[in-house]
Formats: structure tokens, C-alpha cells, sequence
């Protein structure tokens, strides 16, 4: 019998989970003829025998908790007979590293979590598992290192073409470009009063951004020569700009290309710190925007999502280092953006793409291949 499926135990509905996941699985169903390969999705596992002797390979994504493992273990016992690859898949930091966990900024760091425990579980995973798939180097890194596993499978986040398909960009306003902050406010924190929630209240906090970036952003609204947009929440260190902001409601991950591209800034800016949350970040937000014809404004360091953008900044840039690549951007926009265009196609950063598609089908199907 032909084993053709490739199920997918998930019961999140996150944007990293479309990202990861499901996009993947739309493009490659819908394509069966060319694959020969169908995925299914289930929030929890399935263990009827006739559907196990067509599965090849078991997907339990992001692993982090004692019921998963369970499952793991269950399937573990059953994976000789049916000769199913048993693989689980990460996005984003899972575990501290390197002794940094969630930085304080993200409100997450505020909800204690039981990271001794989450290692013991991932640790024992990793006993089972013929195989994880990561999106970036250092989560590939992470595993090696302190859970010593070797047998990562990078592959990059890529964009649905079919949802990001635009004309290229023939026009582009030098006078006051739109520049958009298009981040989630994961990035940074701001206040919250005292409530049930927050006995003590939270205090602010600029998180990804410097001093630099704020200041920058400030002085262009205010001289009124940039149209600014920010996605959710306005950070608390414009509130004296409030007004001049634009501001976006969130929208899904389904609707998120169509607003983006109805958007279409001319930049977006992606203030990043150098350390380990950030250096596991993928770098979504450069393939966004090559989409779509918009120059990247980022920081840049060793190892990080956006190491090798065109349009980087240091970590420690000033005001004047920022409007001088705001400046060059401007200048240089049709060969910017046409070059990251070009760098999608190359990289294999759409999900039609055979490179994308064949790295997600060598990492279900070949017990014994690595891409690391």
C-alpha cells in the first residue's frame, strides 16, 4: 500500500501555526497529482489501524507538554509496525538557552512557566523522535547543544505566492514615503494599570527598540516628510505622536498578505535587540516585504533574522544612521526591491517553490537525511 499521509497533530490556531503548517498543507493537497502526498490535520492523535497503515510520517508540533508525550510514546510503540517517521516541529524560542529565556519585555515573561519541567519533557522527546524540524539556525542550535540532538531539519518559513501575488512595484513616494512598524507588541510592553490580572501594575518597557529608532520615528512624524502606520497596539513611547499615527486592527493570518498588500508601505522598520529570543526569530518579516516591493529597515547582527539585509543597521545605531538608510532606500528603491524579489525566488521563500516543497517531503519522508 501506497503510505501517502502525513497527519499533523495541532490544536493551535496561531499565526505560526498557518505559517508552518498549514500553508504547507493547502499547497501540497491541493497538488496531490504532482506529490502524491496528502496531510491531515488533527488536534488530537489517531491511532485506528487502517488510517496508520497509510500515514508515513506523524507531525506533533511544538512538544512542550507531558500529554504529547504520551501520544509520542504511544506512537513510538506502534511506529515499527506501520513504519511511520515520528517528527515534532518548533517555531520561536521553547526553552531557555544560552541563560536567557523570554525577555522581560514580552508579556509572556510575566505568566511564570515551569521550564525545568518543559526541558525534562523535551529532553525525553527527544529519546523518540526520528526527526525535528526548526524554522532558523539557533533553534537548530538550541537542540543540539542542550538537548544533544543532531537530527534538526531547517526550513525556512516561506509566503503563499498565490496570497502575496502583486504587480511589481512601479512607483514609489520619495516625498513622504509610508513607513510602518508592523510588528506585534510582543516587541515591546506597555503599561498596564493595577487590575486581577497585574496586582502590581506593569511598567513600560522599549524592548526591541532603542532609544535611536523612537527618536528617529518621532522627529519624521513631526516634521510631517513620512505617513507613519503601526499594526495593534501604538507603543506608549509615541503617545505624544498618537494622533499622527495611523493604527491597523489586528487582522488573522488568513487576512494578513490582503491588508499588508492594501497597505503597501514603502518601509517598514524591525528594531531588534542581540540576543537569543530575538536570534531565533525567522526572518518572515524580510520575505514580507520582498513581497511586496517594501525596503526592510532592520537591525542586524551575527546570526540574527536580518544579518544580511540590504538595508541593516547596528544594534547601537543613531538618528543620524537611520536617516542616512532611510535616505539610501529612497535613492535605490527599484534595485532594492527588485534584488529581494529576486533573493525570494532564488531562496526558495515561496511555498510553490520545488526547493520549499521538497525540504518539507525529505523531512517526512527520509528517516536518515539531515539538513542542517
Amino acid at each position: 500500500m501506497n503510505k501517502e499521509i502525513i497527519l499533523i497533530i495541532s490544536g493551535e490556531t496561531s499565526g505560526c501555526v498557518h505559517v508552518r503548517l498549514w500553508n504547507n498543507m493547502h499547497y501540497i493537497n491541493a497538488n496531490y497529482e504532482k506529490y502524491r502526498t496528502r496531510i491531515v490535520t488533527s488536534p488530537i492523535p489517531i491511532f485506528d489501524v487502517n488510517f496508520l497503515s497509510q500515514v508515513r510520517c506523524i507531525i506533533i508540533h511544538r512538544l512542550v507538554n507531558a500529554v504529547q508525550l504520551e501520544w509520542l510514546k504511544r506512537y513510538k510503540e506502534l511506529a515499527p509496525k506501520f513504519n511511520i517517521k515520528l517528527i515534532s516541529e518548533y517555531d520561536d524560542q521553547f526553552s531557555p538557552f544560552k541563560n536567557e529565556s523570554i525577555p522581560e519585555w514580552n508579556m509572556s515573561s510575566l505568566h511564570p512557566r515551569n521550564y525545568e519541567l518543559d526541558d525534562k519533557i523535551i529532553a525525553e522527546a527527544c529519546q523518540y523522535l526520528d526527526g525535528i524540524i526548526v524554522s532558523t539556525y539557533w533553534l537548530a542550535k538550541c537542540f543540539r547543544e542542550k538537548f544533544n540532538y543532531e537530527n534538526c531539519y531547517i526550513i525556512e518559513n516561506a509566503n503563499p505566492r498565490s496570497l502575496w501575488q502583486l504587480e511589481r512595484r512601479t512607483e514609489f513616494n520619495i516625498e513622504k514615503p509610508k513607513v510602518m512598524f508592523a510588528g506585534c507588541p510582543q516587541h515591546f510592553r506597555n503599561p498596564q494599570p493595577i487590575c486581577p490580572q497585574y496586582p502590581l501594575g506593569v511598567t513600560g518597557h522599549i524592548g526591541d527598540f532603542s532609544r535611536a529608532w523612537i527618536d528617529w520615528v518621532t522627529m519624521h512624524v513631526n516634521k510631517g516628510d513620512i505617513d507613519f502606520h503601526t499594526s495593534c497596539d501604538i507603543p506608549y513611547f509615541w503617545d505624544g505622536i498618537r494622533d499622527k499615527i495611523q493604527v491597523h486592527p489586528w487582522v488573522d493570518t488568513n487576512n494578513y498578505p490582503g491588508n499588508m498588500c492594501r497597505i503597501r508601505p514603502e518601509f517598514i522598520i524591525a528594531p531588534l535587540r542581540n540576543c537569543v529570543f530575538d536570534k531565533m526569530k525567522s526572518d518572515i518579516k524580510r520575505v514580507d516585504c520582498a513581497c511586496m516591493g517594501t525596503i526592510l529597515m532592520g537591525t542586524k547582527f551575527e546570526e540574527g533574522p536580518y544579518a544580511n539585509i540590504p538595508c541593516g543597521l547596528e544594534e547601537n545605531c543613531t538618528v543620524e544612521d537611520i536617516d542616512k538608510m532611510f535616505e539610501f532606500g529612497k535613492q535605490n528603491w527599484k534595485a532594492l526591491t527588485e534584488s529581494e524579489y529576486n533573493w525570494l525566488n532564488k531562496n526558495g521563500r515561496f511555498i510553490e517553490s520545488d526547493e520549499h516543497v521538497s525540504k518539507w517531503l525529505t523531512a517526512c519522508a527520509a528517516p536518515n537525511t539531515r539538513i542542517i
